[in-house]
């Protein structure tokens, strides 16, 4: 005979009160009071013991080779467990209640399946002249005339062996619905035949139906297949969408790790898509051989999505790793990770109309880059862009580069190591590190305040960088370009600060119209020239390296230029404070300043080709320095040319000039004489170890002193001490002479 087996039910299912739960199958119901038929080869069948817990799959076995009228099938019931104290009987012969089919009698023979599974097959007769009753049990069982339905969803079924034994799996006919889970687990099925009257492929329908390799649909009338319906089905090799259904929920696909194809049913590529505009999330997620197309008119081998589906969910197409063209056609909403890890992901064909490109969109796990080409087209119309979107990302669009329109905003990270072929234009928002770490051949033009955290971090950029407006100007925000190497100039409209361009390396100029402070530029390095508008101050370009001119139209602060190597002349328009230039270098030219003050240790440890030079390179013009003095420690062990001379004050000026201690101390020690040329009436007020610490001798000459004039009121005015109880501090100078303007030696000084 031919055998084959109908699925009419599975699952462990019990009500609260031990009674199996069928779930919604219909049948016609046992007539009350038929009593069962008993033989010495079957034993009864109990249906209704509360001890019977874990009844597995209802089958029928038919033998489509009997034609005869009288012909009845054997309903199979598959169980993983059986009480040994159980006994087997008709379940309804005491309460009259209804079972299976009318005038129908039950026998039931167990048989030893596998190790741990016991088969109680069961033999049924009856006239059923109604083919659409044939494979079904009833929708409800009765205890006590009360209906008794609807419980959890079947989970499994075994599907089956024929007449001697052996396992042969089947092709599954269903009714005209199923229900959440009706057939989850079945590992046996490997086809299906869905019913022209199906309107609705339930959520987890076919959920782990390992097995399943195919299943045919009728286009014209599936309505909707919902959530998880066809997951894990990992032996399906297409997966077939209907002409007018419409995919509800999650992960109705996913895991369909061979299946090679979507069929769209019925359509032409270029129809569009009735009653569906969303591909759901996770729908694709996991299969991993999906790489073509199929329609009416012909395959193609890419994803082609087709119109009237305009968005895309997350995740849908998750680790689809033999994806390697995509044309996303209308499609303008693309959720986070829809394309995440899709690794032989190469071309993009109409992105254009993409709104919205969530976060890790195209990306891949790990650090693997990889191309993909989009076409000529470089974003511009693009609204958001999430985190992460085109990491390590070689985007090949002909070098349009990349356009951030105004109203759009960029995620944290979105570019991160990727690669842009073109210049990359910012006038909307971008954020945390959003081109950290790419290559960009092209020039950067940001039109706004760029006060974000690294959002060029360690990237290559192979042309100019311009910002209208500041750059890390808020204690908030730092690093923007920090590590980037620039082969251009660098042009900042706006201020510069928290560490926005350290470490960098810039083959041009760098120009700032306002201040550079906070670690602005604190280790880099340029081939070229720096000018700032304003101020250099907060360790600005400590431990820079510059090897063209540096001009500064302001002040320079606290350890501005603090261990910088500089080539070039240095200007500075303005004051030159603490540690503004300690430990610099300068090596062919020399430093310029108009301000009147110098800070404590200002240029201390310094090593610089000359400050301040007159015609004469050995002479260092201080006149400008107001009663705001020198700071202490200011040339300590600074060694600044050749300078031998210092020129104090104007001719007109009376200041007294405060200079605090240690300021020359040591200054210039490979010279043997020092002269201070003090011009009007200026008088210097000194400290402790001002011009002390090497054996030089320390000239003092007075331009306006007239010979006669009492030397003790002369030097009491033009060369006031701390302590105006002496006329000299007895520590300022190791050795000193004091001359008139034509360099006689003033006589009769009291001692000190």
């Amino acid at each position: 005979m031919a055998y084959k087996y109908k699925v009419a039910y599975c699952g462990g299912l019990m009500g609260s009160n031990g009674y199996i739960q069928p779930n919604k199958m219909n049948i016609p119901n046992i007539t009350s009071g038929d009593s069962a038929t008993t033989t010495t080869e079957w034993d009864d069948f109990n249906l209704y013991g509360k001890n019977e817990t874990d009844a597995d799959a209802f089958v029928f076995e038919i033998d489509d080779s009997d034609t005869s009228a009288n012909y009845r099938p054997k309903l199979h019931v598959f169980k993983s467990k059986c009480s040994p104290t159980m006994k087997c009987y008709y379940s309804y012969q005491n309460n009259g209640g209804r079972l299976i089919s009318d005038k129908t009698h039950v026998w039931a023979k167990k048989v030893q399946y596998g190790n741990d599974k016991e088969i109680f097959v069961m033999t049924q007769y009856d006239d059923w002249n109604d083919p659409n009753n044939k494979y079904r049990l009833a929708d409800n069982y009765y205890s006590n005339d009360s209906p008794y339905s609807g419980f959890a969803s079947p989970v499994s079924i075994e599907y089956l062996f024929t007449n001697n034994g052996t396992t042969e799996p089947q092709s599954l006919d269903i009714p005209d619905s199923t229900n959440v889970g009706m057939f989850s687990g079945c590992t046996g099925i490997t086809k299906c035949e869905l019913p022209c009257q199906m309107r609705n492929i339930s959520t987890a329908t076919f959920s782990g139906c390992t097995s399943l390799m195919s299943y045919s649909e009728t286009p014209d009338f599936v309505d909707t297949i919902n959530a998880s319906a066809f997951t894990n089905c990992s032996s399906m090799t297409n997966i077939v969408i209907g002409k007018y259904a419409s995919l509800s929920g999650m992960s109705i696909f996913t895991n369909c790790s061979n299946a090679t194809s979507i069929e769209w049913s019925g359509l032409n590529s270029g129809d569009t898509k009735e009653r569906m505009t969303e591909i759901p999330a996770n729908c694709f997620n996991g299969c991993s051989n999906l790489s073509t197309t199929k329609f009416k008119n012909g395959d193609v081998n890419e994803i082609f999505i087709p119109n009237g589906i305009t968005t895309i969910g997350g995740s849908a197409f998750t680790d689809c790793t033999e994806i390697k063209d995509l044309d996303l056609n209308g499609v303008t909403t693309i959720g986070a990770n829809a394309f995440l890890n899709c690794t032989k992901l190469s071309g993009i064909t109409n992105l254009s109309n993409a709104v919205t490109i969530g976060g890790y969109a195209f990306t891949d796990y790990g650090w693997n880059p990889k191309s993909i080409n989009i076409g000529s087209y470089n974003l511009v119309d693009v609204q958001n862009i999430g985190e992460y979107a085109f990491k390590l990302i070689n985007i090949i669009n002909g070098s349009q580069g990349v356009f951030i329109n105004a109203t759009c905003e960029v995620g944290n990270y979105a570019f991160l190591g990727s690669n842009i072929n073109g210049d990359v234009d910012v006038k909307g928002i971008i954020n945390e590190g959003t081109f950290s770490q790419s290559n960009i051949n092209g020039d950067v033009n940001v039109h706004h305040n760029l006060n974000v955290n690294s959002a060029f971090y360690s990237s290559t950029i192979d042309g100019n960088v311009s910002v209208s407006g500041d750059v890390n100007n808020n204690s908030n925000y730092d690093y923007a370009f920090n590590r980037a190497s620039i082969s251009g100039n660098v042009t900042i409209s706006g201020n510069v600060g928290y560490h926005a361009f350290e470490d960098a390396k810039i083959g041009g100029n760098i120009n700032v119209y306002s201040r550079a402070s906070s670690s602005a530029f604190t280790s880099a390095s340029t081939s070229g020239s720096v000018t700032i508008g304003d101020d250099v101050a907060d360790s600005a370009f400590e431990s820079s390296r510059i090897s063209g001119d540096v001009i500064v139209n302001g002040s320079v602060g606290s350890y501005g230029f603090t261990l910088a190597q500089i080539s070039g002349s240095v200007t500075i328009n303005g004051d030159v404070s603490n540690y503004a230039f300690s430990s610099a270098n300068t090596t062919t030219g020399s430093v310029v300043f108009s301000g009147n003050t110098i800070g404590w240790g200002a240029f201390t440890y310094c090593d610089i080709n000359g400050l301040n030079n007159t015609s004469d390179s050995t002479t260092m013009d201080l006149s400008n320095i107001s009663n705001y003095g020198i700071g202490q420690d200011a040339f300590h062990t600074a060694n600044i040319g050749q300078i031998d001379k210092i020129i104090f004050g104007k001719d007109n000026s009376e200041l007294t000039i405060p200079i605090g201690s240690r300021a020359f101390y040591n200054f210039n020690r490979n010279i043997t004489s020092l002269t201070l040329e003090i011009n009007g009436k200026t008088k210097l007020q000194v400290e402790d170890d001002t011009f002390s610490g090497t054996s030089k001798t320390i000239t003092v000459k007075f331009n306006q002193y007239t010979d006669g004039q009492p030397i003790e009121d002369w030097m009491r005015y033009y060369f006031g001490v701390g302590d105006n109880s002496k006329w000299c501090n007895v520590r300022a100078f190791n050795v000193v002479t004091f001359v008139d303007k034509n360099g006689t030696q003033i006589q009769n000084v009291p001692s000190c």
